[in-house]
């Protein structure tokens, strides 16, 4: 959308349709957090450990590489309302296949297939939110995918503690199969949202485009916003794709993406919880009774956080938090060498990572992370989508193996994420202040020669 004055617009209607849209991040959280407890239901009907088990869950993310990746080469062609339409009705049909399958093997193929309506999902609902809001509200509305997601993942924990029955090994059935409630939430909503003008006009669709921008900004003259997106469509073709670090991989990447790709790499700690506490000797009514507390926690501990952000120096307060959960994983990597586990102390540490991380970490690099889908070459936001999703798949692929032979190289290799992602930060902290700096001197050395 052009640039729109706030009194303008219909919020209450870009709030509900882009609310729609975000329910593909309901969908991941969702998913998230109901195969974290069924993973022990899994591993024991079909016998799955190490490296075997780590792929029947990785291979998830696998799917969702290369679904972020052919959703840039379908929403041009499609549509962004046809594809959620096609894609959502899609995820409906996994969630049947998932639940009755027979075989490891088909469930890695179903899995596989669901990662990919999964990513194509994501990707295309943060392009629709990027056009469908004005530009005051867009960063709002982007957020709103991390909110959905939060609180996807947290329903899951809630509805496995108090609905599963942990003496049936076919409880996971159920579990994977309950996804279809919010996946047909999502079809039904993408058959009431608007395609967007910016792709109308695009499609030369103006009749259209006009009668979705008049729902949007009833008391305005929309001609002008019809124009304002023909300049902009313009602009960008005309425009070479940059980004604000032109020397670091790619053009494609910029580094602010990758700091907040590690960032979320780190939260899939959380996955294999309830073989954590399998370790530790955690019954596992006890545990999915933890996981349904954590899940609670995560959701308060976003919401504090979306308050308290704009109130601290969020960069600073973000390494600060980073080093603190550098130091919990360290600790916990302590206690599980030595030869006696300090069962509650591992529980306590456990839950103020995963809390401090939605608190500000998480938060902070999913907004992020949507915010470059505002870049507006979209093969530059499934390529940023898909080094998450790859990273992903890589460390939830060894992880079962990790646990398997010791539980400190589990925290350890977490750990050294963090120490990466905050070296990192504090190394792109001080480029920024140089480039600052050499700002600030450049206009003052301006000022003076004018002055003479």
């Amino acid at each position: 959308m052009a640039d729109l004055k706030s009194n303008r617009c219909n919020d209450h209607h870009v709030f509900i349709i882009c609310s729609l849209a975000s329910i593909a991040g309901l969908m991941y959280g969702y998913d998230f957090g109901i195969f974290s407890g069924a993973i022990p239901f899994i591993a024991n009907q079909f016998s799955l450990n190490g490296i075997l088990l780590g792929w029947v869950v990785a291979i998830y993310l696998l799917g969702g590489a290369i679904g972020c990746l052919l959703a840039s080469y379908l929403i041009d062609k499609f549509g962004r309302k046809k594809l959620l339409i096609f894609n959502s009705f899609l995820l409906i049909v996994t969630v049947l296949g998932v639940t009755f399958l027979s075989t490891v093997e088909t469930l890695c193929i179903w899995r596989f297939i669901r990662g990919i309506n999964v990513g194509v999902a994501l990707v295309i609902s943060a392009i629709y939110i990027k056009e469908i809001s004005p530009e005051y509200l867009r960063d709002r509305m982007l957020s709103l995918m991390f909110f959905m997601l939060v609180l996807g993942f947290s329903l899951a924990l809630v509805i496995i503690y108090l609905f599963v029955d942990t003496d049936n090994l076919e409880s996971w059935r159920w579990m994977l199969g309950s996804a279809v409630v919010p996946a047909f939430v999502f079809y039904m909503g993408s058959l009431f949202i608007p395609e967007t003008p910016f792709w109308l006009i695009k499609e030369d669709r103006v009749v259209e485009a006009r009668r979705v921008l008049t729902k949007l900004y009833p008391n305005e003259n929309i001609e002008e916003d019809i124009v304002a997106i023909k300049v902009r469509m313009n602009n960008m073709k005309a425009r070479p794709l940059k980004c604000q670090h032109e020397n670091f991989l790619s053009p494609m990447v910029d580094r602010n993406t990758i700091l907040v790709l590690l960032l979320c790499v780190c939260s899939n700690v959380i996955l294999y919880m309830q073989m954590i506490f399998e370790d530790v000797h955690i019954s596992f009514n006890n545990g999915l009774f933890i996981g349904m507390l954590i899940g609670i926690a995560s959701f308060l501990c976003l919401i504090i956080g979306v308050f308290l952000r704009n109130k601290i120096r969020q960069k600073v307060f973000v390494n600060i938090l980073s080093g603190f959960m550098t130091v919990l994983l360290f600790i916990l990597a302590w206690l599980f060498q030595s030869n006696s586990v300090n069962v509650e102390l591992v529980l306590v540490l456990f839950i103020i990572y995963i809390c401090t991380f939605t608190f500000n970490l998480g938060s902070a690099a999913w907004e992020d992370i949507f915010k470059s889908f505002l870049n507006p070459n979209n093969k530059s936001v499934s390529i940023s989508s898909l080094f998450f999703w790859i990273a992903s798949f890589l460390l939830i692929l060894v992880t079962p193996y990790l646990i398997k032979v010791q539980l400190v190289n589990y925290f350890l290799l977490f750990c050294f994420l963090n120490i990466a992602n905050l070296t990192y930060a504090f190394v792109s902290m001080f480029e920024s202040s140089i480039v600052h700096a050499q700002g600030i001197i450049s206009y003052l050395e301006n000022e003076k020669s004018v002055s003479n």
